[in-house]
């Protein structure tokens, strides 16, 4: 398929836009509605979907191209996404809606154990900030989808304690580059701390 950019570079996921059109693609851009999604991204990406290439829907379907990076045993995530934008393009109606609610049962453990600190790290004399890649909402995103109804409702009791305990775990990391924090490795090792973290907390 050849693409009419008009001189301008098409980022990937407008490209994934255009190639693999349908129900799936329509999903991933209503998903990245949501009010909280909107507003923890946003100042993420900074600026609008004109501006970011479509980013904010590029995180949506890094959910669910990092569900199934380990059973293909993927290294790259680019082409993790495309191929998975390319298997789900003519889902069913039901495939898709169980997608959306898996990711939206995902999004809003993050709203209600975190709220307006999700998807940020701490810095000493500088509080919580974005730090300008998906990694942390990679991490939290992976973390909750994982975790039984039970770990969740606990740390969302404990919400407080589970902030303080975030703050300890983004010191312990140390982001060395943009490479290094997007690899899936990494993103699944930063994930798998901080879900032993939140079962941890539920179990006291």
């Amino acid at each position: 398929m050849r693409l009419n950019t008009g001189g301008e570079s098409l980022s990937r996921q407008e490209i994934r836009n255009a190639r693999f059109p349908g129900l799936f693609n329509e999903s991933l851009k209503e998903l990245a509605t949501d009010s909280f999604f909107r507003a923890q991204i946003g100042r993420n990406i900074r600026g609008g979907r004109s501006r970011t290439g479509m980013a904010d829907v590029e995180y949506v379907l890094r959910f669910f191209a990092l569900l199934n990076l380990e059973e293909r045993h993927e290294k790259s995530l680019p082409i993790a996404m495309d191929r998975f934008m390319a298997e789900n393009q003519h889902a069913s109606l039901s495939d898709t809606g169980a997608l959306n609610k898996r990711f939206l049962r995902a999004l809003r453990a993050c709203e209600a154990i975190w709220g307006e600190q999700a998807f940020q790290l701490y810095r000493p004399n500088l509080g919580w900030r974005f730090i300008g890649t998906p990694l942390v909402y990679d991490a939290q995103m992976l973390a909750c989808d994982l975790l039984p109804e039970f770990v969740l409702e606990e740390s969302i009791k404990h919400r407080n304690l589970v902030i303080q305990e975030m703050v300890k775990i983004g010191g312990e990391y140390r982001f060395s580059g943009l490479a290094r924090a997007a690899s899936p490795h990494y993103i699944k090792e930063f994930s798998r701390a901080i879900k032993e973290m939140l079962e941890e907390i539920a179990t006291r």
